[in-house]
């Protein structure tokens, strides 16, 4: 289904599919690529659902399409439905094998055809096709998103900026003050660098978050700083400045992050479901 986790692994292939066709992504990782699964349309299956319950007797019933098809195939049958060759794209990682997998998985809903007169009605390429389709809009969506998120960091920078120079009543210093962002970036890059996870809207809000515990820590620094120096040297007064207001600044970082923190959890590259 289009609404499957993209944790597991058909909606990993769409979802990335959709952002290589937009130019967000140019890689899909994987594990286990000769992994066979019996995999069927979910309406299909809720379709069995209902039939169950209009049973006469309760009863166990398997719903499953009869048919089996590997990693592979589905990376090529989805990669084919939009003209690109999916061995430029995807890489195989030992990091995502199951210790325990099971290579081979196949339903027999012989007595759910029978007794409930009930079949899937979406074919394996059917499928692929309707996945491929949600994904593709929602990439489409997601770089209108990062277009005009591009844009709204600037405006948010020039605000920050305009801001500072109010607060600190100069036009070079709110620089000094701004030049610490980029070092903030550092940990956002290599987090999606190590967990293999392509920026994404979501990358955007937590950038944004960022930048503002970052300027909003500097901003009770130096104007902490700024009042002791007023009374004692520089030295002394970082020194001082620094300790005193370590707790604030940690409270705010705290805060911000555990705000976020959901967000995050949602989206963590997790091992891939089949």
């Amino acid at each position: 289904s289009p609404h499957r986790g993209q944790t597991f692994v058909t909606r990993k292939i769409t979802r990335a599919i959709g952002r290589i066709v937009n130019n967000l992504q140019s890689k899909l990782t994987l594990g286990n690529l000769d992994a066979s699964r019996d995999w069927g349309f979910a309406g299909d299956y809720v379709e069995g659902m209902w039939l169950m319950l209009q049973h006469d007797t309760p009863d166990d019933w398997v719903l499953a399409t009869g048919e089996t098809h590997t990693v592979k195939e589905f990376l090529q049958k989805a990669f084919e439905y939009v003209d690109l060759d999916w061995e430029k794209y995807v890489q195989s990682s030992e990091k995502y094998f199951r210790p325990n997998e099971v290579e081979h998985l196949l339903g027999d809903s012989t007595k759910a055809r029978k007794e409930l007169s009930w079949s899937p009605k979406t074919s394996f390429d059917e499928l692929v096709r309707l996945m491929i389709d949600h994904d593709l809009v929602l990439a489409e969506q997601e770089k209108d998103f990062l277009n005009d998120a591009r844009v709204g960091m600037i405006l948010t920078l020039l605000g920050i900026y305009l801001v500072l120079t109010w607060i600190f009543a100069s036009w070079t210093r709110p620089f000094v003050i701004m030049s610490i962002i980029p070092f903030g970036l550092v940990g956002t890059i290599y987090g999606h660098f190590i967990w293999d996870v392509p920026m994404s809207m979501f990358t955007i809000v937590g950038l944004i978050g960022m930048t503002g515990i970052i300027i909003n820590d500097s901003i009770v620094l130096i104007s902490t700083i700024d009042e002791y120096s007023k009374e004692r040297g520089i030295i002394p007064s970082i020194i001082d400045g620094s300790v005193d207001r370590l707790r604030p600044v940690l409270l705010t970082t705290f805060t911000t992050v555990l705000g976020l923190a959901p967000v995050s959890y949602t989206h963590l590259t997790l091992p891939t479901k089949a």
